[in-house]
């Protein structure tokens, strides 16, 4: 498959730990609760029981159950306790969580922000609890794509944890996390790894080298390497991670179902697709017995398993996959969702390979707006969107606008990737077969080329020299001169049957 396939990495950032009691949702101190009035004895005795079974069924991964037993004990809690009790804020904020983790975002952001009004109006600025809602609010927001806002916001819950907490405290790994989290989503690869690795070793620094809560920094660090192309490193974050996560985990837990899925996707990378399959079949697996119906993760790992179906050439199996993906995609987030987009972009390429040129064109000119409306302008995924769409147009022998597709999306790799990376391996390989083919230029072409492109006319005269690059950049000439062959006689196919009626 010469198109670049975008398989979707499974959300960077972890949710804080709920608390199983009176505390917080983020196992810190809170102001002292007022003594209970008698009237209210056995209904706070009925709220901390549901809120009970709420950490129980979310600690097992059973999201659903979690947000049903803590609605049951927020009204509870509401009743009997002053407003903007921390009892409250307790049972908003891991109701919140139970929503986030069922794919509710937008829910789990309007219940979060009611818990920050009520702690801002309790406590003093500064005070670490303030962060954690800050933390979690980020959180919710930055699931929606609005990945600038949870920046600010984590930055304000970091500075102040920095101010109050002591190096290394599990809340300031939180908030380096999802600060991560909102680089890598806007194409700031190194610095997300930067926060990555102060997080984690702090980390490591406090916890046995098994435990579980070592095991999202791992992945997420795992899944920023993977991206900057670096992948025994992120396969060998990835393997511990699930080690860790199977030990401590149950069997059906969704955390396993993402280091299943982060896994494969290393694998996948590396051209490894028939061990990458059976991976995302089991994390499609769990997903499915653990989360609702139409639930985000589900079609993640239904993208992912049509990626590694496709790669292996059956086409039509992945093309089904990939639109139940995107239907999901399109029923449960916002119009323009970078992950609609990735959905999309999946079954463009999957329906340009059975050779509807036409219609994956349209699909990946949807998906190029998409990104350049949401993300910003040199993000590596916009750039991927222009070399996919660079890719279909070639292949109906428009050979100059692919060209210019090309210069664009390798000039953004260039300035966003290191060296050597397999996307701009791939770009300039793609760019080298239009300047190497004879149907698409005159022997000469490289020396008529547009001013502003010498950056790429230089690796693109090296990959004439080096011999082995040649024959896979000749193999690229071969695959468009197919794939122009094969459009040209669908289109005489068409004509003839047209003069026929």
């Amino acid at each position: 498959m010469r198109a670049l396939l975008l398989l979707t990495l499974t959300v960077l950032a972890a949710a804080l730990p709920l608390a199983s009691g009176g505390a917080s949702a983020q196992t810190k101190p809170q102001p002292q609760a007022r003594p209970e009035a008698p009237a209210h004895a056995g209904s706070m005795q009925e709220a901390a029981r549901l809120h009970s079974q709420g950490v129980q069924a979310f600690q097992s991964g059973d999201y659903a159950a979690a947000a049903a037993w803590f609605g049951r004990a927020l009204p509870l809690y509401e009743a009997a306790r002053p407003a903007g009790h921390s009892d409250i804020i307790m049972a908003l904020n891991n109701l919140a969580l139970a929503d986030f983790h069922q794919g509710r975002h937008a829910q789990a952001e309007a219940v979060h922000r009611r818990a920050l009004a009520m702690r801002e109006a309790a406590l003093p600025a500064g005070h670490p609890d303030i962060a954690a809602s800050l933390t979690n609010l980020a959180l919710a927001v930055g699931a929606q794509g609005r990945h600038a806002e949870a920046e600010s916001l984590n930055l304000r819950a970091l500075a102040i944890q920095e101010a109050a907490l002591p190096a290394g405290h599990p809340d300031m790994d939180a908030s380096l996390n999802n600060l991560a989290a909102s680089a890598f989503a806007q194409g700031q690869f190194a610095q997300a790894e930067a926060m990555l690795r102060r997080a984690l070793a702090a980390r490591e620094a406090a916890l046995p080298a098994d435990h579980r809560d070592l095991a999202p920094l791992l992945n997420s660090l795992a899944v920023v390497v993977l991206a900057e192309g670096r992948y025994a490193q992120a396969e060998a974050l990835h393997q511990r991670a699930l080690a860790i996560q199977e030990a401590a985990l149950p069997a059906n837990h969704p955390d396993i179902a993402m280091s299943l899925n982060n896994l494969a996707l290393v694998m996948y990378a590396q051209g490894r697709h028939a061990e990458a399959e059976p991976l995302h079949g089991r994390a499609l697996a769990i997903h499915e017995a653990a989360l609702p119906a139409g639930h985000p993760s589900i079609a993640t790992s239904l993208d992912n398993l049509a990626g590694a179906i496709l790669a292996q050439g059956r086409h039509a199996d992945a093309a089904r996959l990939f639109q139940r993906a995107l239907t999901m995609r399109e029923a449960s987030l916002p119009a323009g969702h970078p992950d609609i987009a990735r959905s999309m972009n999946n079954l463009a390429i999957s329906v340009q390979s059975q050779g509807g040129y036409a219609d994956a064109e349209a699909l990946h000119h949807r998906v190029l707006t998409m990104r350049e409306a949401a993300l910003p302008d040199g993000h590596p995924d916009i750039a991927q969107s222009l070399k996919n769409l660079g890719v279909v147009i070639r292949d109906q022998g428009r050979h100059a606008d692919s060209e210019d597709l090309f210069v664009q999306a390798l000039a953004i790799f260039e300035a966003a990737l290191p060296a050597g990376h397999n996307h701009l391996d791939q770009t300039t390989r793609a760019l080298a077969a239009l300047y190497l083919d004879p149907l698409s230029r005159p022997a000469d072409a490289l020396t008529q080329a547009r001013a502003g492109s010498a950056n790429v006319l230089v690796r693109v005269e090296r990959l004439r020299a080096d011999a082995a690059t040649r024959d896979l950049a000749q193999d690229e000439v071969r695959g468009a001169q197919s794939g122009f062959i094969l459009h040209a006689l669908a289109a005489r196919r068409a004509a003839v049957a047209g003069e026929a009626r």
